[in-house]
């Protein structure tokens, strides 16, 4: 399967007009890279793809355009099966009366779409953001986890690390392998006993990613 996170879709009327797609300069960039990760997979016949949360940016609002797009990459690419959860900034609200934007996922026969409650698949553990995210990540144990959350070791792009509710020691023991969105710097912590991926955002969307190597990861499970 392929990962990635922090599409971030949104109208991005401030940017230049890219002349031959006639989309803002961003979402010509988000819609390249998501082409190129849909062709590679197919050429190295990858049939499933993990979205890590944050498809949309505006939290509350939902951009015609955002959505259009959206949905058009997920039909287009209907021999692909897609997993996708809620991350922070699909939400609208707080706590238990937090709505997602990506209702009109569930309406899509390639895509499994995972929304508030966690849900196990074989030997992976999928958590979506969340009121309760903390509780079900250290309730829940599986080999490979799923989520969208900031981790006390992650770095910023800034370079700087903020203390979290979630640390590695609540992940170890329980996990094998951690694919996470949340933080766009692409990083990983690898441990004897554990290995921690943020993939990172698909392409720069802002001046503190200047100089970030954007990447998507595919694992082959033995």
């Amino acid at each position: 399967f392929a990962f990635t996170a922090d599409i971030h879709l949104s109208r991005y009327a401030q940017d230049l007009v890219d002349e031959l797609s006639g989309l803002p300069q961003r979402l010509d960039g988000i819609q390249n890279a998501l082409s190129s990760i849909t062709e590679i997979c197919r050429q190295k016949k990858v049939q499933n793809i993990i979205i890590g949360g944050d498809i949309l940016h505006t939290k509350s609002i939902i951009y015609a355009l955002a959505q259009k797009l959206m949905l058009e990459f997920f039909e287009y690419n209907d021999d692909i099966t897609f997993w996708v959860i809620d991350g922070n900034h699909d939400l609208s609200g707080k706590g238990e009366d937090a709505i997602s934007a990506l209702v009109s996922l569930k309406y899509l026969n390639n895509v499994k779409w995972i929304s508030q409650e966690s849900m196990k698949f074989q030997n992976m553990m999928f958590i979506p953001y969340s009121h309760d995210m903390v509780n079900q990540i250290k309730d829940n144990q599986a080999d490979i986890l799923i989520s969208h959350f900031g981790l006390s070791e992650g770095v910023l792009n800034s370079g700087i690390s903020i203390v979290s509710k979630i640390g590695l020691k609540d992940l170890r023991g329980k996990y094998k392998l951690v694919l996470l969105g949340h933080y766009h710097k692409p990083q990983e912590i690898i441990e004897s006993e554990i290995s921690l991926y943020y993939v990172g955002s698909p392409i720069q969307l802002d001046w503190g990613e200047k100089g970030d190597k954007k990447r998507f990861l595919i694992f082959f499970l033995l």
